[in-house]
Parts: structure tokens; C-alpha cells; sequence
């Protein structure tokens, strides 16, 4: 990327994130003598084998950005939510010319993943000023009171209403969200580009093992016309190519590792990649950890040189 600070900076919005705190961290480390060197790919512009020549020990921090997949999705007005999130955030830094897929302003959006991300989704495409938006989540709409099943010291999952909803609020007179939703299809004008898509309602219960089975509800479906639809259901991991370049041990898509070690001798890994996708409080403490991992390693290699 072109600027520091990752998700930080690129994948969380500017209202959201005010990215004056990400810069001011960034000046802090640059003045303690941290030096940032941007857009180098590795792999392409440097390879992880001289890194490790130059250097005792190497941290790959690469988070863990490479989307969970929709099947059956057109391939004209279907984007991932990183995206979309990113397009945007890069506009409004560097004001480069908005990509007019990036672009919601009079159009019809639909957001499928009822987590953060999508959230993030329905509300940069309310300030660009769109026609509508929905949000579709699989699941049902949280409680007001917490769960049996989700008790402390849990995140309590309560119906809330996040800054992106309170706008949709102001701007639609409603909640954009649409709970226990299924797409049963898309439709395309003859270019290919998507035009809506054809819904039904669903009910959630769980068989004698636990497993969760979603059924549909006979005649209860629903068109909602849409030019954009963003795709926020997860992450599977650390980007597949990045996986190949770096050439290190990973497990379900993420950077397998002993105490922050990976098993190439001094390369460390830390983060989303190490642990998947998770929060900012998880990713500062992975900084610690590794950071404490590497002083340990680099004092038994002076032990023993």
C-alpha cells in the first residue's frame, strides 16, 4: 500500500476512524526511528530470502484480507467489501479520482454479511449519497436481553443500533438491515450487469446435535432491485498469494506458528495472519507478544554466537 497503519488506514472508514490518530501513531514510531518504506510487494520488489539475509529476524504482519467467496454472483456490480471500503478511504486521502465502481451515489446498494464490515459498507455508501441500501444477514435479529447460550464473559450479541443504522434512520426512516434472508437468485440486464435479486425468508433452528439448519419459508419472496452489491461475509485468511511468496507453514489460511515462531528459523508472525481475522485490541497485543518473542530469540542467538 501506498500509506502505513493497514486496515487502520485503509479498511475501516475515515468517519469511523478519524485517520489523524493512525498518522499520529505513525509520526510517533518514525521519530523513535522506525523506518517505513511503502508500496514494495514482497515477492515482487523483494524477496522474504533477502530479507532474511539482511536482517536477524523478520515479523510478517500481513493481516489476513482474502474474502470468503459467493458463489452463482454475477461478475458485473459484485465487489468485495475490502474493496469498496478501501476505493473509498483512498479517495477521500489522497483525493485520486473515485472509481465509479467505488461510486453509490443514486443507486440501489446491497450489503450480504450482517458483520462490522458490512456495517462499514451501509454507511460510506449513505454519505455518497445512495438511492437505497440493504443489508442481508443469515441469522436472526438479536435479543434485547442476552441468550442462554450467551453469557458472560461472551460479547453479549444484543440488537444495537451502530452509527451506520442511526444515519440510515435519518436519511430512509428505517433500518437497513433484513435478518434470516436467503438469495435464491440474481438478476442481470443482457450485459451482465446485476439488476436485483430474488430473496426468501428463512427460520433458524438446531437438530439433536447442535447443528444449525435454516429452512425456507414457502411464499415469502421478496425482489429488491440493486446496481451494487458488496460482499462482506468474512475472511478466509491471509491472501492466498501472499501465502505462496512468503513460503511459510499456515493452517486453515493462516500463518501456523510456535509462540509467534514460524518454522522458517527467524521469522515471526503476528496478528490477523497468525490468529485470523480480529480486533485492534488483539493486534496491539500480538505486537507486544512478538516483539517480546523476537527480544527473547535475538538474546539467545547473542548466547550463543
Amino acid at each position: 500500500e501506498d500509506r502505513i497503519g493497514g486496515l487502520l488506514t485503509y479498511g475501516i472508514p475515515a468517519m469511523k476512524l478519524d485517520k489523524e490518530v493512525v498518522q499520529r501513531r505513525v509520526d510517533l514510531l518514525e521519530a523513535e526511528g522506525i523506518h517505513f518504506r511503502t508500496n514494495v510487494t514482497i515477492g515482487a520488489d523483494i524477496t522474504l530470502e533477502t530479507l532474511e539475509a539482511e536482517y536477524d529476524a523478520v515479523i510478517l504482519c500481513v493481516g489476513a484480507t482474502e474474502p470468503r467467496k459467493l458463489m452463482d454472483a454475477p461478475t458485473r456490480g459484485v465487489g468485495y467489501a475490502m474493496d469498496y471500503l478501501t476505493g473509498v478511504t483512498r479517495h477521500v486521502l489522497s483525493q485520486e479520482p473515485l472509481s465509479p465502481d467505488h461510486d453509490a451515489r443514486d443507486k440501489d446498494i446491497l450489503v450480504i454479511g450482517g458483520g462490522d464490515t458490512g456495517a462499514d459498507c451501509v454507511a460510506t455508501a449513505l454519505r455518497q449519497r445512495c438511492r437505497s441500501v440493504v443489508q442481508f444477514g443469515k441469522h436472526e435479529q438479536p435479543g434485547t436481553t442476552r441468550a442462554t447460550g450467551n453469557m458472560w464473559p461472551d460479547t453479549p450479541l444484543l440488537y444495537s443500533i451502530d452509527y451506520g443504522y442511526a444515519e440510515a434512520f435519518q436519511q430512509f426512516g428505517r433500518d437497513p438491515r433484513e435478518y434470516l434472508i436467503a438469495i435464491k437468485r440474481f438478476t442481470t440486464s443482457e450485459s451482465g450487469q446485476v439488476t436485483g435479486v430474488w430473496t426468501i425468508q428463512t427460520t433458524k433452528t438446531k437438530n439433536e446435535s447442535g447443528a444449525v439448519i435454516f429452512e425456507e419459508i414457502k411464499g415469502s419472496d421478496r425482489y429488491f432491485p440493486v446496481d451494487q452489491v458488496w460482499i462482506a461475509i468474512g475472511f478466509s485468511g491471509v491472501e492466498e498469494n501472499v501465502l505462496e511468496h512468503l513460503a511459510v507453514a499456515s493452517e486453515r489460511g493462516k500463518i501456523k506458528t510456535i509462540r509467534y515462531a514460524t518454522n522458517r528459523p527467524g521469522v515471526f508472525a503476528a496478528g490477523d495472519a497468525r490468529r485470523g481475522q480480529s480486533l485492534i485490541v488483539w493486534a496491539i497485543r500480538e505486537g507486544r507478544e512478538v516483539a517480546e518473542a523476537v527480544g527473547q530469540y535475538l538474546k539467545a542467538m547473542q548466547q550463543t554466537g
